[in-house]
């Protein structure tokens, strides 16, 4: 709604009011119009545009353009609200905005060029180093002491890249008596590398040999991802005793493992006692129902059948009651 008349008769501070008028915009405009308006002024009353004459009216355009600038925003809504009478018209400028309602501008990202192109001269270099080593492992190795010893060090380096190398240039070696040891040590060191693991239980051995590996693997179980614990799982179902391997992975977290674990357990032993009482204290269905079925089949220890009673009644899971129900019918717990 335009407002016919001089802002100055409204009775409001007049310098303000003036400054609308000597701008000739309106509260209600945009900083885009308002700026606008004072530009075209500006230019048209220049002093060294329009001459000496005119300096006195540049000046008052240069004072009331930096007038709206620094006006509150009170003080706009109260020159709307009685210019148009809307109480609830706000002004549209954000000349008058406090700083917290204002949009920050994103910060401008700077190019990164120089970045990339350096990322891509390292990932060459890595990429020619990678081929480099894998050119030397799969060359064949002489019988020279120096090369088996170097074969040695690079089997127990600390740079997985060059241990996985090693690993996969071994062959027929692995089998020796002094390759096999070095094997073990390092299931011992890095039980908790997942490639490292996965390159031990590729390597060519006989069975007693496996089974050696296996049990090192087996008594860092706490150590091993869940992956690699449930692939190692996968060989021990066939191997022909498997119980003591079975037993130490029970220590590992995942309920997941020990869900595995647990439904891979033969019928010629049972958990330890210990392992039982915590494996009991759990609350993952899928971990007490395997558990419950091999407490049914062998016979629930006395000092089980309290936990058990409580299972019957008051766990969530169905499964869990019904398994627990008929331990508690069979054992007579009534």
């Amino acid at each position: 709604m335009k407002w016919k008349g001089s802002w100055s008769d409204m009775g409001l501070p007049l310098g303000l009011a003036e400054s609308f008028d000597i701008l000739g915009v309106k509260p209600g405009d945009n900083p885009g119009e308002i700026r606008s308006a004072f530009r075209r002024l500006a230019l048209t009353c220049h002093p060294d545009v329009a001459g000496s004459k005119h300096v006195a009216r540049f000046e008052r355009i240069a004072r009331a353009y930096s007038l709206l600038r620094k006006a509150s925003p009170e003080e706009i809504e109260e020159l709307l609200q009685k210019s148009s009478g809307k109480a609830e018209r706000k002004p549209r400028s954000s000349f008058w905005r406090k700083k917290s309602d204002r949009k920050k501008s994103p910060p401008v990202q700077k190019p990164a060029d120089s970045l990339r192109v350096r990322e891509l001269l390292l990932e060459k270099a890595l990429v020619e180093a990678e081929i480099a080593v894998t050119r030397l492992f799969n060359c064949p190795f002489r019988s020279g002491e120096g090369d088996l010893s170097t074969l040695k060090l690079r089997l127990l380096g600390s740079l997985p890249g060059v241990r996985l190398l090693a690993l996969a240039s071994l062959g027929k070696k692995a089998e020796e008596k002094e390759f096999f040891a070095i094997l073990l040590e390092i299931a011992r060191r890095w039980a908790s590398d997942d490639e490292t693991v996965e390159g031990l239980l590729l390597q060519n051995l006989r069975e007693e040999q496996k089974y050696a590996l296996v049990d090192i693997l087996c008594s860092n179980a706490a150590l091993l991802s869940e992956k690699t614990a449930l692939e190692l799982l996968h060989r021990i179902r066939r191997l022909p005793e498997k119980d003591d391997l079975l037993q130490k992975m029970l220590f590992h977290p995942a309920s997941s493992v020990l869900s595995r674990t647990l439904g891979a357990w033969g019928s010629s032993s049972f958990p330890d006692e210990l392992t039982l009482l915590r494996l009991l204290k759990r609350e993952e269905e899928e971990i007490l129902v395997p558990l419950l079925r091999l407490l049914r089949l062998r016979g629930a220890p006395p000092w089980s059948r309290g936990r058990i009673k409580a299972l019957s009644s008051g766990h969530s899971a169905a499964a869990v009651r019904v398994w627990a129900g008929s331990i508690v019918r069979v054992e007579n717990l009534l």
